[in-house]
């Protein structure tokens, strides 16, 4: 039984979750980008497949939460989504396995670098391109869109298993410049393959144990993060798509500086 400071402490973990659902689904990327580095600042010694493991089962409450929302909102591209959702499991999986081979510093390290080299693209990237795409779910990217897209799901699942972040930290970006969908249908779709993809690798985190002995902390995260994402959904239709790109910069800004910082 977990003693009272424990608990109370750990409580705060459904706010915590709360605002990780509104902004994750907001920008369509899981909340993994904001979650790991708390629980790197508040768990130092626990070890990197323990951290994804929490983090990618709160992702999938977090994306199955908003995936229904947008899904009531007819922005998911379901044809893009299933062909990106099942290139990315088997690097999900993958990653998934090959997470508790991998030191602690240098999962740091790697996270914290994906992070600023990411937001500081976004943060670079001219307004005017970042409103550009197309905005429906009628959407049809092309055949070598598709391939292109493949691929790219292929390797994010991979990096996003063993980082604990989720797709669409990578995802959004490369739907909108590389394969060009527009922002509010790139963040839901994202969040729609981010569902599968999570869903696989936290099946494999339960089996190999990974979670045993943290059932409190994901369960509390995840009773914030269910209703947090249907509120994230609800602003993203109130939000201009450059300030969505803008927040996920932010975002990751952020997370990358207190993770190298914590690093080293």
């Amino acid at each position: 039984m977990p003693s009272c400071e424990r608990l109370r402490m750990e409580w705060l973990f459904i706010p915590l979750g709360f605002f990780v659902g509104v902004l994750g689904t907001l920008i369509g990327v899981g909340g993994g980008v904001v979650l790991v580095p708390i629980l790197l600042l508040c768990y130092p010694h626990m070890r990197p497949e323990v951290i994804t493991a929490i983090s990618l089962a709160m992702i999938f409450a977090n994306s199955l939460s908003g995936s229904a929302a947008y899904a009531w909102q007819r922005r998911i591209n379901y044809r893009a989504g299933m062909v990106f959702a099942v290139a990315a499991v088997p690097g999900a999986i993958a990653g998934a396995f090959l997470i508790g081979y991998i030191k602690t510093r240098t999962f740091d390290v790697a996270f914290g670098l994906v992070m600023l080299i990411v937001s500081a693209y976004l943060m670079l990237r001219p307004a005017k391109d970042m409103a550009s795409g197309v905005n429906g779910c009628d959407f049809k990217p092309t055949a070598a869109g598709l391939k292109l897209g493949a691929l790219i799901s292929t390797g994010v699942g991979l990096l996003s298993s063993l980082l604990g972040i989720g797709v669409g930290i990578i995802h959004v970006p490369a739907m909108i410049y590389v394969l060009g969908f527009g922002v509010h249908i790139a963040t839901a779709t994202s969040l729609f393959v981010l569902m599968i993809m999570s869903g696989c690798a936290t099946a494999v985190h339960l089996f190999d144990g990974s979670l045993d002995g943290r059932g409190l902390i994901t369960v509390f995260l995840i009773l914030g993060v269910v209703p947090g994402a249907q509120l994230g959904a609800y602003l993203s239709r109130k939000l201009h798509s450059v300030w969505v790109v803008r927040l996920l910069a932010g975002a990751m800004a952020v997370s990358g500086v207190r993770i190298l910082w914590m690093a080293f």
